[in-house]
C-alpha cells in the first residue's frame, strides 16, 4: 500500500492556562531553534484544543516562521499517541518525538539543506548523535568533546615543548585511564560475593562439626 507523500511536519504543543493561551517552554525552545536555522523543511503545526486559534499568540511567535493550527482530534493517528513535540517523516510513516529528538532532527534537516551553516551543525555534540549541551553536564564528556580536541588544536596552532609540560586535560585523561575500570553494580558483585562466603563458611563449620562427633 503506497502512502501519498507529504512535507514533514512538526506538531508542538500549545496549553491553556487561565483561560488564556500559552507557549510551554519546549515549544519555546523548538520555534526558536527553528527561527535561528531559518529552516524551512517543515510544516509547523500548533497543536489546539477545544476548536480554539493560535491567532492570539501571533505577537509572542517569530514572525519568519509559517504556522498553522491543527486540532487535537484531527493530529496524525501515529502523533497522537506521542508526547509532542513531535516530527512526522514524509512518508508518515516514522515519528522522532521527544524535546531533544526533534531538536536534534531539525539541526541535521538544517544542515542538509544548507551544509554552509556551521553555526548550526556546531550546536550537535559528539559524532553529532547528541546536543552540545550534553558535554556541559557530564565533566568526562565535556573532556572528550571539548578539552582535549581544543587543546591538540591549540598545540598544534602555537606548538611548545610538551616534554616540559603537557595541556591540562591530556593529563586528566592519563590520570583518569591510570584508575581500576569501575562496574556500575560493583556493589551488587560485592555484595554477592560476601554472601558466597559466609555460605561456604557455614557449610565448612558444618562439616567441622559433624567430624567432631564421636561414633555411636
Amino acid at each position: 500500500m503506497k502512502h501519498a507523500k507529504q512535507p514533514p511536519c512538526l506538531y508542538l504543543e500549545v496549553c491553556c492556562q487561565n483561560e488564556q493561551l500559552r507557549v510551554p517552554l519546549h515549544t519555546s525552545i523548538v520555534l526558536f531553534l527553528l527561527s535561528y536555522c531559518d529552516c524551512k523543511s517543515f510544516r509547523v503545526f500548533l497543536v489546539l484544543g477545544d476548536g480554539s486559534s493560535s491567532e492570539p499568540l501571533k505577537s509572542q511567535l517569530p514572525e519568519s516562521l509559517s504556522l498553522s493550527d491543527i486540532q487535537v482530534d484531527e493530529l496524525p493517528k501515529l502523533v497522537s499517541s506521542c508526547r509532542l513535540p513531535a516530527a512526522l517523516d514524509e512518508s508518515g510513516q516514522i515519528c522522532k518525538a521527544g524535546l531533544a529528538v526533534v531538536l536534534r532532527h531539525i539541526i541535521n534537516k538544517s544542515v542538509e539543506a544548507d551544509p554552509s551553516r556551521k553555526d548550526v551543525a556546531a550546536l550537535l555534540g559528539f559524532k553529532k548523535t547528541c546536543l552540545k549541551a550534553c558535554a556541559e553536564v557530564s565533566k568526562w564528556t565535556r573532556l572528550c568533546e571539548t578539552g582535549i580536541p581544543s587543546a591538540v588544536e591549540e598545540h598544534l596552532q602555537k606548538p611548545s615543548d610538551v616534554g616540559k609540560q603537557l595541556p591540562l586535560p591530556v593529563v586528566t585523561l592519563e590520570s583518569r585511564l591510570a584508575e581500576p575500570v569501575k562496574v556500575h553494580n560493583d556493589d551488587k558483585i560485592r555484595r554477592q560475593k560476601l554472601q558466597k562466603q559466609k555460605r561456604r563458611e557455614m557449610l565448612e563449620q558444618g562439616g567441622d562439626q559433624v567430624s567432631k562427633e564421636p561414633p555411636p
